[in-house]
C-alpha cells in the first residue's frame, strides 16, 4: 500500500494517508493557493510524496516545470508509444492497440493517436485520439501515466475491444 504525504513549506504536512486522490486534491488546492498568492501560502513551495519519493513539487514558475518535462521528453531514447493487449469483442481474437505519443508544446498537451483497425472503428472515432494537458508540477512519468489511463479508458469505453489482463 502506498503512503502519500503533502507538505507546504511554511505550514508543514497538510495530508498524510493512503488515498492518492485525496493527496492529489490536497496538493492541487495548496498549489493553487500558492499560485494565487493567498495569505500564508504566498511564495511557498508544496511537495507531494509517495513512499517518501517526490511525485509532484511546486517551487517556481510553471514554465520551469514545463521546460523540465520537455527536456526529459526530448532526451528520451525510447519508442514513444503505448501498447495495450486487447480482445476483439466481435471475434474473441487477441490483438494490440498501439497509440503513438506526441508532445504538442504549443497547446501544452500530450497527445496519443491510434490508427483504427477496422472501418467501423474508424467511423466511431472512440479510440483514435486521447490527450491530456501537461501538468508542470508533476514529472514526465506521472503525466504519461495519466495519458495512459485516458487511453485505457477509451479502449474500455469502446464497443470494439476489451483490455486483456
Amino acid at each position: 500500500m502506498n503512503n502519500y504525504t503533502v507538505t507546504v513549506s511554511n505550514i508543514g504536512t497538510t495530508y498524510q494517508g493512503r488515498n492518492r486522490k485525496a493527496a492529489l486534491k490536497d496538493y492541487k488546492e495548496n498549489r493553487d493557493l500558492i499560485v494565487d498568492n493567498y495569505g500564508n501560502w504566498n511564495g511557498e513551495s508544496v511537495t507531494m510524496l509517495c513512499n517518501d519519493e517526490i511525485t509532484a513539487e511546486h517551487i517556481g514558475s510553471i514554465e520551469t516545470g514545463l521546460n523540465s518535462i520537455v527536456e526529459e521528453w526530448n532526451n528520451c531514447q525510447l519508442i514513444k508509444v503505448f501498447e495495450f493487449p486487447v480482445i476483439n469483442k466481435r471475434t474473441g481474437e487477441k490483438d494490440f492497440i498501439v497509440f503513438d505519443i506526441e508532445l504538442d508544446i504549443e497547446t501544452r498537451r500530450f497527445i496519443a493517436t491510434h490508427e483504427s483497425l477496422t472501418k467501423e472503428e474508424s467511423k466511431s472515432g472512440k479510440i483514435s485520439f486521447c490527450s491530456i494537458a501537461i501538468d508542470p508540477d508533476f514529472c514526465l512519468d506521472s503525466n504519461l501515466e495519466e495519458l495512459s489511463n485516458e487511453c485505457q479508458t477509451a479502449i474500455f469505453d469502446s464497443e470494439f475491444f476489451e483490455l486483456c489482463d
